[in-house]
């Protein structure tokens, strides 16, 4: 991920930044490395085998890693499999799909151009 600051031209400062989901395959392996089940050696503890200590151990055990974060479904729709760019400011915040090619190298003008083709995203209420 490559972190940018730029002013627009009304002299906001934003940040940008470029979000790129992963394939299954690389989620599991991320899985399986940051697995809290694993001790200081990176061997398994509790639930999986050091080879695989995600695949035998049980989803229903509610350590975050269960089923859903090892879903085919990477949780995006299908025109942002390839990523986006994300840009925020202070109370707002906008996506831009398709990542230009030049994005992480062009100046502010440009970056600014593409933070108004963005679209906005809605935020959350607090609960």
């Amino acid at each position: 991920m490559t972190l940018r600051t730029f002013s627009d031209g009304d002299g906001r400062i934003w940040q940008v930044w470029d979000t790129i989901p992963q394939t299954p395959a690389e989620h599991r392996r991320f899985a399986q490395n940051a697995d809290p089940r694993r001790g200081p050696n990176n061997t398994a503890q509790a639930g999986g085998t050091a080879e695989d200590p995600v695949a035998s151990a049980d989803p229903s055990e509610g350590d975050g890693m269960g089923s859903a974060a090892l879903s085919p479904n990477l949780g995006v729709s299908s025109g942002m499999a390839d990523g986006w760019l994300t840009f925020a400011t202070d109370g707002e915040k906008r996506r831009l799909v398709p990542i230009p090619i030049d994005w992480y190298e062009a100046d502010d003008a440009t970056l600014s151009t593409y933070c108004r083709s963005a679209r906005p995203v809605g935020t959350r209420k607090p609960e």
